[in-house]
């Protein structure tokens, strides 16, 4: 597995306000020159996925930087009260989609 950690993320948020400061991530990988992405979902306190509750891009694209890639989700927003947290798959696309990891942000309070 990639060694990723989360570099920025909120510990609460207004309700359909954009996440501030965003959620960026970094891997530790050397890039190859194929693509590599990452998708965020949005569960509950007690780890049940949540839909329709995420706006916003939930995609990122990696960038290069400091020996790896970095991933950015910058207009992220919860639209409803509560406590959730943001877990995001990399993935790259050598040859079909290949898991590398995952990441789980710290819960974020939402009013």
């Amino acid at each position: 597995m990639a060694n990723i950690q989360i570099l920025t993320q909120p510990a609460q948020a207004n309700a359909n306000r954009t996440l501030s400061p965003a959620i960026e991530l970094h891997q530790q990988v050397v890039a190859e020159p194929i693509l590599y992405f990452a998708h965020a979902a949005l569960f509950d306190a007690a780890g049940t996925a949540v839909s329709g509750v995420l706006q916003g891009d939930v995609s990122a694209t990696g960038t290069p930087t400091d020996g790896g890639l970095n991933y950015s989700f910058a207009n992220l927003k919860i639209t409803a009260p509560g406590k959730y947290y943001v877990l995001v798959n990399i993935f790259d696309q050598s040859n079909g989609a290949n898991h590398l990891g995952e990441a789980r942000s710290n819960l974020i309070t939402v009013v």
